[in-house]
């Protein structure tokens, strides 16, 4: 007798599911087991993920709780604290992961903390001294209140640099994925919480603050409890060593992550300047929703590139190429999809998920979708830079673009050129230099593969990365 139609779709649909099961094993999950690159990139992106997804379920909420204005006061807060954070520790953070020893590596993490507490201690002299001229110029006096937290905000978020560093060179990659949610939950959570008090732009501000101590706290502890032994070997010498053997990083690395900040942080300051505060925090309100899906990729497979990257070319420096190159082609056609839908549905999206108060940032969103994809592409294999210490390969390329942004927005002004019209510019500004900055990193990951196949594939740690 024939069986009835319902079980043989029942059967065929238990057949299909063992098929997706199999491709599911071989294909995806058996493949990730294998590769410790593959399982450590799960693993923060799990943690950056759920970060970002708590970051991006709170948005709906702080967007109806906080106005546009409030928001252009953080953008402008957060600008400057970014820009701060990005040198902080004098770029020797990136040099944690490279000394084979691990006293030496200690050694460079003290140094870096000493320099995160020097930058902190110039934002504060900077806010004291700066404070009111920037408060003459944006016309927003209560500004001035918020300054004495800049130096406790660049102090938590330039150590947690520092840490991360550390966490990788340890491969501690699931410590670190939890110190990602922790922090998003600090941030998200104190903002909500002083939105439902009516704190206004002060609000904003101490969650963002909250968000960048977040963390340091766990990895500390956790380094002090596994790595004692290394840690006391750090010494006033060995950080003088270190500080010289490294001496690229500040030279060359620390002005290039200045004039990396510039251009990516100083456009909320400066259309708070020519624009006013609401069309700041339009655009600040964009350009979140831009960020944190590169931010995602720069933080969770950047960090476990970097660090591939320098086991590559410690190891097997001829596959430094293979590495960079892949890795960038799968960010791109990762990023292809969203970008499209992005420029198709940014306004009705901006409506729905925001509120009709937030609007006239969908158009922002469609202007620098493109961005999106770049930045995807290009910053998540941007470490390629610091494992070849091409630092200043990369130097030209910054000058270049922070030149051309600061241009950019000062013709507009000059011209009374519309918001829009002005970070139509800046986008075009972005995808040029974004393109520039590909070409450095793919001669970079050439020429690291060539200085260090003639040492062998054992001995090339020293002298070809340090």
């Amino acid at each position: 007798m024939r069986p009835p139609a319902s079980d043989v779709s029942a059967g065929q649909l238990g057949r299909y599911a063992g098929i997706l099961a199999a491709w599911r094993d071989r294909f995806l999950l058996r493949p990730i087991a294998r590769s410790s690159f593959l399982r450590n990139v799960t693993i923060t992106a799990t943690g950056s993920i759920t970060g970002q997804l708590i970051q991006v379920a709170a948005s709906p909420i702080l967007t109806r709780l906080y106005t546009p204005a409030e928001f252009g006061v953080l953008s402008m807060y957060m600008s400057v604290c970014s820009i701060l954070v990005a040198i902080a520790t004098l770029r020797y953070d990136q040099a944690i992961p490279l000394p084979q020893d691990e006293g030496d590596a200690a050694d460079v993490l003290a140094l870096a903390l000493a320099a995160v507490l020097l930058v902190a201690l110039m934002g504060w002299a900077g806010a004291e001294f700066f404070g009111p001229r920037l408060v003459a110029m944006t016309s927003q006096p209560t500004l001035v209140h918020y300054l004495w937290l800049v130096p406790l905000t660049v102090a938590g978020g330039g150590s947690y640099v520092a840490l991360t560093l550390w966490a990788i060179r340890k491969q501690a990659y699931r410590r670190l994925a939890i110190t990602k949610i922790t922090r998003s939950t600090g941030q998200s959570l104190t903002q909500v919480a002083l939105g439902l008090l009516h704190a206004g732009p002060l609000g904003l501000i101490i969650g963002f603050a909250v968000g960048q101590l977040g963390g340091n706290g766990s990895i500390t502890l956790e380094a002090l409890r596994t790595d004692a032994q290394a840690l006391r070997r750090i010494s006033l010498r060995g950080m003088l060593r270190a500080a010289r053997r490294h001496l690229k990083f500040p030279l060359y690395s620390c002005p290039s992550a200045l004039l990396v900040a510039v251009p990516m942080q100083i456009p909320p300051l400066l259309i708070a300047l020519y624009y006013g505060v609401h069309e700041a925090g339009l655009f600040n309100l964009a350009s979140s929703v831009l960020r944190q899906p590169a931010t995602l990729c720069a933080e969770a497979v950047g960090q476990v590139f970097f660090g591939k990257a320098a086991a590559t070319l410690r190891d097997q420096p001829s596959q430094l190429p293979r590495l960079f190159f892949t890795t960038a082609g799968v960010l791109f056609a990762v990023g292809l999809i969203p970008t499209l839908a992005l420029i198709l549905l940014a306004v009705p999206l901006v409506r729905f998920v925001f509120g009709s108060s937030w609007v006239a940032a969908g158009a922002y969103v469609q202007l620098m979708a493109l961005v999106l994809l770049a930045g995807v592409t290009v910053s998540t294999v941007s470490p390629i830079i610091s494992v070849t210490q091409k630092q200043d390969w990369q130097l030209a390329v910054d000058i270049i673009r922070t030149v051309l942004v600061l241009a950019v927005f000062y013709v507009a002004h000059v011209v009374h050129a519309r918001p829009l019209t002005a970070v139509a510019a800046y986008t075009g500004v972005l995808l040029v230099t974004y393109g520039l900055f590909f070409i450095v990193f793919s001669l970079a990951a050439l020429a690291g593969a060539r200085q260090a196949r003639p040492q062998g594939t054992g001995g090339g740690t020293a002298s070809g990365v340090e």
